[in-house]
């Protein structure tokens, strides 16, 4: 109900299957319905930028990518080791921020975080990213199978329920500037929309000219000529008498 709801409210985003987990969590701690559908309105549409969970996931993607961008500067150790096994930090994080921790991390921490994110922001969803990365620094660096370190960077912090405490600490201390994360995420949303675009284009193009192609009529069956080839790979040529 939640959900259809919010989508009859907001048709441009609809439906996104990461905000069933925050709906669902919602549901859990909070006494209504209704209250859980203005929680959801409230998030999307005052706390996040607008159309955050939209179908292209445009301003989620530029925000893992900002978190991407922050650990290559800030823990260049953490940003190498992922690399050189081919482990994409902004995809491994792209979930945090489409359902809002609500699908990684234990239930009375992600409500502590929501409380926060209320009092502080969209940029405490930043911090909070980071420090949970830092808070599992060892973790990471000791994991060498790009398999196993792929599966622990996308289930980060699931276990982690009695560190909570230490990891809003981590979080709230480090005070990032909204506006030069802004700057970033601009700079990082301007990039996946041009890549955005070109895919697209040559989605079209390509789509355009099979559709050519097919109109063209093929002049072999037009005349009656067929080519055939024959078990030893010698080309028969026949046409209709």
């Amino acid at each position: 109900k939640v959900l259809g709801a919010f989508a009859r409210h907001n048709p441009t985003v609809g439906y996104c299957q990461g905000l069933n987990f925050v709906a669902g969590l919602a549901l859990i701690v909070m006494a209504t319905e209704e209250a859980a559908f203005w929680f959801l309105v409230a998030v999307c549409e005052n706390i996040l930028p607008v159309n955050y969970h939209d179908e292209h996931l445009i301003n989620a993607k530029a925000d893992s990518h900002v978190i991407q961008k922050l650990v290559l500067k800030r823990q260049g150790k953490i940003a190498r080791h992922l690399e050189r096994y081919a482990v994409p930090l902004d995809s491994c994080v792209l979930h945090w921020f489409v359902a809002l921790f609500a699908s990684s991390l234990p239930t009375h921490t992600v409500v502590r975080i929501w409380d926060l994110l209320l009092f502080r922001g969209r940029i405490f969803l930043h911090e909070v990213s980071y420090a949970l990365i830092v808070q599992n620094r060892k973790r990471i660096l000791s994991t060498k199978d790009p398999g196993m370190l792929f599966n622990l960077m996308s289930k980060l912090g699931e276990k982690d329920g009695a560190k909570d405490l230490e990891l809003l600490r981590k979080a709230s201390a480090l005070k990032f500037p909204m506006d030069g994360l802004q700057a970033i995420f601009e700079e990082c949303k301007e990039e996946l929309q041009k890549a955005l675009q070109k895919s697209q284009d040559t989605f079209k193009d390509s789509k355009e000219g099979c559709w050519k192609e097919s109109k063209q009529p093929n002049s072999d069956l037009k005349s009656g000529h067929l080519e055939v080839i024959d078990p030893q790979g010698e080309t028969l040529s026949t046409k209709e008498k």
